[in-house]
This record gives C-alpha cells, structure tokens and sequence, in this order.
C-alpha cells in the first residue's frame, strides 16, 4: 500500500507514544519501543517520561523497583530496556558483542583468568547490595586488582554484556549497579532463536514503524541477511507500505490505522539521543540534512534535543543554565527550518510548559 510523508509521520508519531499516552507507565513505554537509547541517564529519562506523561521519578521509581534496567544490548551503547527485553537481545547479540569486545579486554590486560577475578568479586558485592560504579572499582582495587587505565569500565561493561550485572536502581541522583536477575540469560534453554528474532523485530516496528530494512539492520546491528531472512520467512503480523519507491515495513495494525495527518501545530519538544530520529538509519523522512547537520553539529556523536513540528525536525532547544543553587533558566528555542508565527508561538508554549 502506497502512503505519502505526512502519513509514515503520523505512524511514527503514534508508535513513539508523541502522540497520546499509550500507558502512564515508564517499563510499558520501554517494553513498546523495544529499547531505547540510554547512554545520555538524563535524556532517556525525560525520553520516557514524556512518552508516559508522567515525570521523572516515576521513571526513577521504575528503575528502583527493577522494571526497568540500562545495559549494553547492540553494541557499545546503553539502552533502557525492561528485563524481559534485555533478556532477548542478549540471548540475540550477547556472543557477538563478546567476540567482538574480546580484542579490547585483551589490550587492556584483562585476560580470562582477571576477568574471572574480577567477576567473582563484582557478583559477591553485588549479591550484598547495588553499587555505584565507584564502589565496584574500589572493591576491586581493594581485592588487589588493577582496575586503572579504564580496565574496570572495560570489565563493567563486559560484564553487562554477559548478563552478569546492569545499571538499576537509584541512591539520590546516582544511578547504581546491580546484579542480574537469573532471568536475563544469554542462552535461555527453551528458547527457538528465529522466533525470539521474529518478536524483536516485530516489537522494534511496534515502536518505531514504520522503518526500512537498512533501519532495522542499523539499530539492531545484525547482517542485513539476517534481518531479511526473519522478514521473509513470514514473521506474523507485519506488513509492507510503499513511499516514494521505498519499501517499509510496519506491524499489521499500523498498516491497517488511519491516523491523524499531523499539521504544524503539533508541535513536540524531544530530548537529545531521542529514537524518534536517532533509532533509524534513514532519517531524511523526519529532517533535511540542513536539520540532520545541526543535530549533529560537526558530526561528534552528541544529538540534540529537538523540535517537532507536523513530525518534522524544525529545530533544537536547550535549558538555560540557572544561577548557583537556583532553578534552571528558560528553555532555549533555535530554528533551522522556517516555520510560521503561530507555529512559533506554540513552540514557546509547550516549551514553556515543559518541566524543569
């Protein structure tokens, strides 16, 4: 079926949860898009926030209480994910990540026998209580192991990436880390692998459809013929939309929903490392490269918050710094596209509403 831009924005918007509420529940947010980028703590925790109209400490509630989690899913990047979903991708990911992170332990001096060391002391002080990531490098020194020269951030991760431990729960502002459940294993026994990827695929097009091949393939970082061979042996409800000559694949609902065609009053303010630009590798459908290159500025990896407009990148926003010790300042507005002064005036609105 054919569908123009406005359209696939509509979708997306809906699938992100930018639209309406789906549930006022961050892990439910989490568990519909999937995973979402996690290594900004303070931009994913306004990313799901904003998508479950609720406000930041109940998504730190939902971390304390273990329904959600950040850890290392795809690559070398976290994610916030809720167990079940972290489960999944390690199961899926889990030995390639190792493989591929193997090289780096072994230059930084981390070789099977440290790395079991290092191990035994992490899941004996975490079985105790959670850690700061401090903590555990001060444990380690203290056993008497050379953690410097980023041999514990390397073990850390590591060890995320075996399911070992993951970052949980909060003590004040700190993010702490903690031990797995048993749940989150790399090789669940009664698991069939082609139909744990048809459910990753289908729940990342539940949360991100609708979205190419070359999408799926960047953001869950697999060979492009695995992706196509879990699409082509029928995984069940999805479907196929047609945009300008490109094919894009959706769930079943998504194809058959006819949503709102969304003008430029509609307007969302998103914070920085969003999925609703960075979770595709096909991003001109939301932003010109005008808007891509200020995202990005000078291409260093750093994504800005952002201005949607009709589901379009308009622009950029930032807090102004407060004073000491007071409240931060007023949020920032910059243009990169043109929009008209109504539009404008409601981007001041909502960033006016926007909460600190």
């Amino acid at each position: 079926m054919k569908i123009d831009l406005a359209t696939l924005r509509a979708l997306r918007l809906e699938a992100h949860c930018l639209r309406s509420h789906g549930a006022r529940d961050p892990a439910v947010i989490a568990s519909r898009l999937l995973a979402l980028q996690g290594q900004d703590l303070g931009a994913v925790r306004r990313a799901l926030a904003v998508r479950a109209g609720v406000d930041l400490g109940d998504v730190d509630r939902a971390f304390d209480d273990g329904r959600l989690v950040r850890s290392w899913t795809m690559r070398g990047t976290l994610f916030a994910v809720t167990p079940r979903n972290l489960a999944a991708l390690l199961a899926l990911n889990g030995p390639r990540m190792l493989t591929t992170t193997a090289r780096y332990a072994e230059r930084a001096g981390l070789d099977a026998a440290a790395l079991e060391r290092l191990r035994q002391v992490a899941v004996a002080r975490l079985r105790a209580a959670p850690l700061s990531r401090a903590e555990l490098l001060e444990a380690w020194t203290s056993a008497g192991e050379d953690v410097g020269a980023q041999r514990g951030y390397h073990a850390i991760g590591r060890f995320g990436m075996e399911g070992v431990l993951h970052w949980g729960p909060f003590r004040g502002t700190t993010q702490l880390l903690a031990l797995s459940e048993k749940s989150i294993s790399l090789h669940p026994q009664d698991v069939d692998p082609q139909a744990l990827w048809g459910r990753v695929v289908r729940d990342y097009l539940t949360g991100h459809g609708p979205a190419t091949v070359e999408d799926l393939v960047w953001w869950l970082k697999q060979p492009k013929t695995v992706v196509q061979r879990v699409l082509k042996e029928g995984t069940p409800g999805l479907a196929q939309l047609e945009l300008d000559g490109q094919q894009y694949w959706c769930t079943q609902a998504q194809a058959e929903s006819k949503p709102k065609r969304p003008g430029p009053l509609e307007v969302q303010l998103i914070p920085a490392f969003d999925e609703y630009f960075l979770g595709y590798a096909k991003r001109d459908v939301v932003a010109s490269k005008r808007a891509q290159a200020a995202v990005v500025p000078g291409g260093n990896g750093m994504f800005r918050p952002l201005i949607l407009s009709a589901g379009e990148v308009v622009g950029m926003w930032r807090r102004a710094p407060g004073a000491a010790r007071a409240p931060k300042g007023p949020v920032q507005i910059e243009l990169v596209e043109p929009v008209s002064a109504r539009v404008r005036r409601r981007i001041e609105e909502v960033a006016e509403a926007l909460p600190a």
